[in-house]
C-alpha cells in the first residue's frame, strides 16, 4: 500500500520530533543508571525511527540507526556519561561528586569492582576516548563560579571593516593597513613596549603553534614561539600567543620602567574575546588567564592596549609573528598529548566523545550481521544525515535502500503468503530495479534521463540507492519518479500520536525497574 498520509510529515520532521519528545525521555541521567539492563529501551528506538522513515517495524536496529542518523542509544549514553565525567572533573575538588569521583580515579586500575559502578563506568568509558583519540581529562579547564572579568561587550572599530582580507585585500588595503598600524604606533615612547602576535595551525585543527616579536623600549627585540597542541584551533594559537607575550613582558617591565604595552593581533576574534567583551564559548580558561595576567601588569600601573592588525599586509612584526608562529606549529607535529599547554575545555570534551562514541559506530556497522543489504549501499555512518530528503516519495527509496521491503523480504516475516512478483520472478530490490519486465517501458525512460542528465550509462540499484555511486542525487532522486513503485504490502499508516501515547506509556511501566528511589537519591544528592 502507499505512504501517502505519513508523507505529509517529512522524514526529517518526523525524526526531529523523535529526537526532542523521546530522547530526552532516554538519555534523562544515564550516567547514574547506564550500568542497568537497558535493552528494552533499543525496542522503543528501533520502532519509533521504523515508523518516523516508513519501514516495516521487523527492521533490524542497527540498519534503521544509519539509515536515521540516530546514533545507537548505548553509545549515545557514553557520549553524554563522558561529558558528565568532564563536568565533575571540573568542580572543584571541595565538592562531594568531585571528591568521590576523584577517589574512584585513584583506585581504578588498581582495584575490580564486582558490581560496576557509574563512576568506575565513566572513568572506563573515558579510557576508551582516549585510545580512539587525541583527548584527555588529565587537564581539565576549572568550572568558574563567579565571572570576575565580565564586561560589556562593544562592536568592533570601523577600519575593522576596511581594510579587507588576507586573501583578498588590494594593493590599496594593504597600503592603508600599514599607515594605519604606523598612525596606532605614533605615541611610542621610551617607555612603550611593542608586540606583534599571531598563531598557526596546520589544519584546522590541527598542529597548532604561537610567535610574537616584541620591541623593547632599548630596541631591543624578543622573538618568541610556542608549540602549543598536537591538535587544536587557530583561535587557540593566537590566545597563547598574547599569553606567552604578557608573561615575558611581565618580567621586562621592572627593567626598562615599561608603562605601557602596545599589543597588536591578526586575529579580530582573539582582540573581540580580550578587549571588546565578545562571548568565548571554548575556551574560558586560556582568556581568562590572559585577563589575569592584564590585571597583574595594570596593577604594576602599566596600561595595556590590544589592537588589530592585517595579516599578510607587509608589516614586518606581524610577519615575523607570523614566521614564528608557522615554525611552531611545525614543531607541534612531534609533541606528545601529555606535553600540550592547554587544559582540556568542555568544548574539547564535547567534540572527542562524539568522535569517539561516531569511530566505535562505525567499526560495529562493519562487522555486524544485520543491515548487510544497506551496509552494500551505505557504508558509512552518518550522523544527523538521512537520504534523499526533500524528495516527495523518500521514504519508497528509503524501503529499498534498506532492503525492508518488496515480497522476497515480506514472506521472511510471514507478512505476505509469496515471494514472487507479480512477473513470476522472486521480488528482490535488484529484480525491482533492474530486471522486472513489468516496469520495462519506465525503466528505459529513467535509463534515458540519467543518461541526458548525468551522462552515466550504467543502470543499477547502486547508481540510484547507493552513497558511493551517487553522482548526481538530486537529480537522480527525482528522476526515480518516474519509476512506478507500486509496492504491495508496505508498512501501514499509524498515527503519529498513538506512538509517542505508547511510548510513555511504556516507558512509565519500566521506569520503576531504571529509576529507583535510591537512584533518585543518589543523582540529586550530588547535585
Amino acid at each position: 500500500m502507499s505512504v501517502a498520509k505519513t508523507e505529509k510529515i517529512s522524514v526529517k520532521n518526523m525524526i526531529n520530533l523523535y529526537t526532542s519528545l523521546v530522547l530526552p525521555q532516554l538519555e534523562y541521567a544515564v550516567p547514574i543508571w547506564q550500568i542497568a539492563n537497558c535493552q528494552p529501551l533499543d525496542k522503543i528506538q528501533r520502532k519509533g525511527l521504523a515508523y518516523c522513515l516508513g519501514l516495516h517495524n521487523t527492521a533490524s536496529k542497527d540498519a534503521v540507526e544509519v539509515l536515521a542518523g540516530v546514533l545507537p542509544l548505548d553509545l549515545r549514553r557514553e557520549e553524554l556519561s563522558i561529558r558528565e565525567c568532564g563536568k565533575i572533573m571540573a568542580k572543584g575538588i571541595r565538592q562531594n561528586i568531585a571528591k568521590s569521583l576523584k577517589s574512584c580515579q585513584d583506585r581504578y586500575g588498581k582495584v575490580r569492582e564486582k558490581f560496576q559502578s557509574p563512576f568506575f563506568c565513566m572513568l572506563t568509558q573515558v579510557e576508551d576516548m582516549k585510545s580512539l583519540t587525541t583527548i584527555t581529562l588529565n587537564s581539565i579547564e576549572p568550572e568558574f563560579s563567579y565571572l570576575e572579568y565580565l564586561q560589556p561587550s562593544r562592536t568592533r572599530p570601523d577600519y575593522w571593516n576596511n581594510l579587507g582580507s588576507s586573501k583578498s585585500r588590494t594593493v590599496k588595503q594593504e597600503e592603508d593597513a600599514r599607515q594605519h598600524i604606523s598612525s596606532l604606533l605614533s605615541d611610542v615612547d621610551t617607555k612603550t613596549a611593542v608586540a606583534f602576535t599571531d598563531g598557526s595551525c596546520r589544519g584546522n585543527p590541527g598542529p597548532c603553534g604561537a610567535g610574537a616579536c616584541i620591541l623593547l623600549p632599548n630596541t631591543e627585540v624578543i622573538e618568541l614561539k610556542q608549540p602549543v597542541s598536537k591538535l587544536s584551533s587557530i583561535l587557540v594559537g593566537e590566545l597563547v600567543a598574547i599569553k606567552i607575550t604578557l608573561q615575558a613582558l611581565l618580567t621586562e617591565i621592572g627593567r626598562f620602567e615599561i608603562n605601557k604595552i602596545k599589543i597588536l593581533s591578526d586575529s579580530q576574534s582573539a582582540v573581540g574575546i580580550i578587549d571588546l567583551g565578545w562571548e568565548n564559548k571554548t575556551h574560558k580558561f586560556l582568556s581568562t588567564e590572559i585577563l589575569q595576567l592584564r590585571k597583574e601588569l595594570e596593577l604594576a600601573d602599566v596600561t595595556v592596549n590590544f589592537d588589530w592588525t592585517p595579516g599578510h599586509a607587509g608589516i614586518k612584526g606581524n610577519d615575523i609573528a607570523d614566521g614564528l608562529a608557522k615554525e611552531a606549529a611545525k614543531e607541534a607535529e612531534e609533541m606528545e598529548t601529555e606535553d600540550s599547554l592547554l587544559v582540556t575545555s568542555q568544548s574539547d570534551i564535547r567534540h572527542s566523545a562524539r568522535e569517539s562514541v561516531r569511530i566505535k559506530w562505525q567499526r560495529r556497522w562493519e562487522i555486524v550481521e544485520t543491515g548487510r543489504h544497506l551496509y552494500g549501499l551505505k557504508p558509512q555512518v552518518q550522523p544527523k544525515k538521512i537520504n534523499f530528503h526533500g524528495l516527495s516519495n523518500q521514504r519508497q527509496l528509503l524501503q529499498l535502500q534498506s532492503g525492508y521491503c518488496l515480497n522476497d523480504y515480506l514472506n521472511k516475516i510471514g507478512a505476505t503468503n509469496t515471494s514472487l512478483c507479480n512477473c513470476g520472478e522472486v521480488e528482490t530490490v535488484t529484480h525491482f530495479i533492474e530486471d522486472c519486465t513489468l516496469y520495462e517501458a519506465s525503466r528505459e525512460n529513467l535509463k534515458k534521463e540519467i543518461f541526458l542528465k548525468t551522462g552515466i550509462s550504467v543502470f543499477t540499484k547502486e547508481l540510484l540507492l547507493s552513497d558511493i555511486m551517487k553522482t548526481n542525487s538530486k537529480t537522480i532522486g527525482k528522476s526515480c519518479q518516474i519509476l512506478q513503485m507500486n509496492l504491495s504490502n508496505y508498512p501501514k499508516d499509524f498515527n503519529f500520536f498513538f506512538f509517542f501515547f505508547f511510548f510513555f506509556f511504556f516507558f512509565s511501566f519500566i521506569q520503576k525497574d531504571f529509576f529507583p528511589l535510591s537512584v533518585y537519591i543518589l543523582f540529586h544528592n550530588y547535585y
